[in-house]
């Protein structure tokens, strides 16, 4: 809601106005084409950014993020002002702390989204991915061609996995998943049998470059949901894994983690999900939980435990990560944010909240709006509860 004074300002002067907002999107959209560019080039091999460069990309984020709430600042105390504030000051404090920035940039981000178009945030976004993706494409195989010798590669169980010029296959995978996504998301109610084979076939040659098993199931899931939407049941489940799922994987993976050694079927769980449990339930006993973040040595190699299996230190389940890295607070947060949109989401925002939510048990990227946009999606509905579906500036 705008303030009196602004309306008589927008009445009087609605060229200022306009521009006014303009600006604020224009701000936005570049601070993401900074941001996702930051985070691809992170993994990338072929383009190795040194560490005083990621800390520009994020200064360079914020100041666009701090401009882009000046520009658009409404000069009125709002109890949601001081919220942001403290919402702020504990996600910096968190990514200091845990020295994990993420927590940081997902939350200018969601403070920044008052009176953005969210559709459009995710063109800029998947545009910027699709640009940098294809170009580590096109040099693979030209480099699998005519320098195979040059080409890094993962082996894993015996098997070669290609990364694709970037630093793991499975970050490779979701990368390139995501884009997908995004790309369904925003072409959703024009999906057609055509649509899917285009991306059933980049999907499948990814998977075929870097045998990433973890989004295998995460996509079938999504167009299991997408065609079958319209039977009842499957309406009943999405409506309700999307409000309640994160909570109950919460639930289930934390139990699993501090009981690991205690339950009986824990270790064929963990077998299924490739080690993430133990992992986990190590990461546990050895750093607990925290309420507003902690650092961890992930990658830290240690002398081999015969309880959990383990020679090094990593997290990659999200239900697990947010309240031994990150903080109790954030898992509370989703939860709460998700409970609350269930009434504003639509079934298609509802359909890519539940992939994310399937998507979190395997890997741990889920609070990266920039990478994995869902969360983007609820926090657009918080702001503006359905007035960001109708927004015409597509």
């Amino acid at each position: 809601m705008e303030s009196g004074n602004q309306k008589k300002l927008c009445l009087n002067e609605p060229n200022n106005c306009y521009k006014k907002g303009n600006q604020a999107q224009n701000i936005y959209y570049l601070a993401t084409i900074v941001v996702v560019t930051k985070l691809i080039l992170a993994y990338s091999e072929l383009i190795v950014l040194p560490n005083f460069m990621n800390t520009i990309f994020n200064f360079i984020f914020i100041f666009l993020m701090l401009l882009k709430l000046l520009v658009s600042f409404e000069f009125k105390v709002r109890k949601i002002y001081v919220l942001f504030f403290l919402f702020s000051i504990m996600a910096l404090y968190t990514s200091v702390k845990a020295d994990y920035y993420i927590i940081l940039l997902s939350a200018m981000a969601i403070i920044g989204l008052k009176k953005m178009n969210i559709r459009n945030i995710i063109k800029v976004m998947f545009a910027t991915k699709v640009f940098w993706l294809t170009v580590h494409f096109i040099c693979f195989s030209i480099m699998i061609v005519f320098l195979p010798q040059m080409v890094k590669y993962s082996v894993i169980g015996g098997v070669i996995r290609y990364r694709i010029l970037l630093s793991q296959p499975n970050t490779c995978a979701m990368l390139f998943l995501w884009a997908i996504f995004e790309y369904i998301y925003l072409n959703y109610e024009k999906i057609n049998f055509n649509k899917f084979i285009i991306c059933t076939f980049v999907f499948g040659l990814i998977l075929y470059i870097t045998k990433s098993k973890t989004t295998v199931i995460v996509y079938i899931a999504l167009w299991l949901m997408i065609w079958q939407k319209k039977r009842k049941v499957m309406q009943k489940f999405i409506s309700l894994f999307s409000k309640y799922g994160y909570v109950i994987l919460s639930i289930f993976f934390i139990s699993l983690t501090v009981l690991y050694t205690v339950v009986p079927w824990a270790r064929s769980l963990n077998t299924m999900l490739t080690g993430r449990l133990a992992g986990s339930a190590k990461a546990y006993e050895l750093y607990g939980f925290t309420m507003f973040g902690q650092y961890l040595e992930l990658g830290q190699k240690i002398d081999w435990d015969a309880i959990y299996g383990v020679t090094s230190i990593w997290l990659e389940n999200s239900y697990t990560m947010m309240v031994i890295n990150c903080g109790i607070v954030y898992a509370i947060l989703i939860a709460i944010a998700l409970r609350y949109t269930a009434n504003y989401l639509t079934e298609k925002d509802k359909i890519f909240v539940c992939a994310m939510l399937i998507y979190g048990i395997s890997e741990s990227y889920i609070v990266d709006v920039f990478l994995c946009f869902p969360l983007l999606i609820v926090a657009g509905a918080i702001y503006n509860k359905r007035k960001y579906l109708l927004m015409k500036n597509e």
